[in-house]
């Protein structure tokens, strides 16, 4: 059996249905130093996003870049479904214009499903939410805003180990 690691926690922010977009945007417009998120999808077709809670979130990730602020995003490629696929590609063409570095994960076999953000050296977003109409705002959805350096470390390190195995590619 595998151990597993523990470890301490300050605090705890519960996250229920609409809270994620508020908590999420509460904290990346407070960050100073890196908005690293990690998605298995993100819909920015204006069509099947009628509020544009999507869009409002990448335009806040935009702003952050703008500031200085290191703001990188991994999706998955999602090549066994093409409608996430699809929406995937369009996400991956369009954010590197808003100067934000945006890779696929091409990890062989294994898809990337994990939904999180770490945001500056404390603070990690961990929820069930896709960044979609569906998922921020009418579905039911559970997340944590956890304050934790060694959580957020733990977290940065999956980060930058699947970063260095993704692609800017488009395909």
């Amino acid at each position: 059996m595998r151990s597993f690691k523990a470890f301490p926690i300050e605090r705890v922010i519960a996250m229920n249905e609409c809270d994620y977009a508020a908590v999420l945007k509460h904290f990346v417009r407070k960050a100073i130093r890196r908005i690293w998120i990690c998605q298995f999808q993100i819909n920015l077709y204006p069509q099947e996003d009628e509020t544009l809670a999507v869009r409002e979130l990448v335009r806040d990730f935009a702003g952050a870049a703008k500031r200085s602020i290191d703001v990188r995003i991994l999706i998955d490629r999602a090549q066994g479904n093409w409608r996430i696929h699809a929406r995937n590609a369009q996400a991956q063409s369009f954010i590197p214009h808003l100067g934000i570095p945006c890779r696929y994960y091409s990890g062989g076999k294994r898809s990337l499903h994990a939904k999180y953000v770490v945001i500056d050296d404390v603070i990690s977003i961990v929820g069930s939410q896709n960044f979609s109409h569906g998922a921020l705002c009418t579905h039911r959805e559970t997340g944590v805003a956890i304050l934790s350096c060694p959580m957020n470390t733990h977290l940065r390190q999956h980060f930058l180990f699947v970063w260095e195995q993704s692609s800017s590619e488009h395909t």
